[in-house]
């Protein structure tokens, strides 16, 4: 039983919701649903153009999780959807598979590994 009264956590917990991850020259836009998307990504975009900065649409991609895919435009272009997509060297997939992901861990490390061959292992 918790005595309320001798509690004195000086913590709160409060809730936080992401809506962009940003990096460098890259950007994730997160949203609850197709027409909020639309409603970040036209901000985003409107907010982008006064700092001088522009969008390439042709490598911006939509991906829809547990969600009816929908078309997003910037200005008049529609954005392809996917249904996975490579963000700051990891794999991303709508359905949470890692399966991509650990396949080029491997192969990256079988890779590194090979190089060392005549170097270290063989002697």
């Amino acid at each position: 039983m918790i005595n309320r009264p001798n509690l004195k956590a000086t913590t709160k917990v409060t809730q936080r919701c992401i809506q962009d991850l940003m990096f460098a020259d890259d950007c994730a836009l997160v949203a609850k649903s197709p027409k909020d998307l639309q409603i970040f990504l036209n901000l985003f975009a409107h907010t982008a153009k006064q700092y001088g900065l522009i969008i390439d649409k042709g490598k911006t991609k939509c991906m829809f999780v547990n969600t009816t895919e929908a078309n997003i435009k910037i200005d008049d272009t529609i954005l392809e959807n996917v249904s996975s997509f490579k963000y700051l060297g990891s794999h991303i997939t709508n359905t949470g598979e890692s399966n991509a992901e650990v396949e080029d861990r491997i192969c990256a490390a079988n890779k590194a590994f090979g190089s060392l061959y005549h170097k270290v292992w063989k002697t």
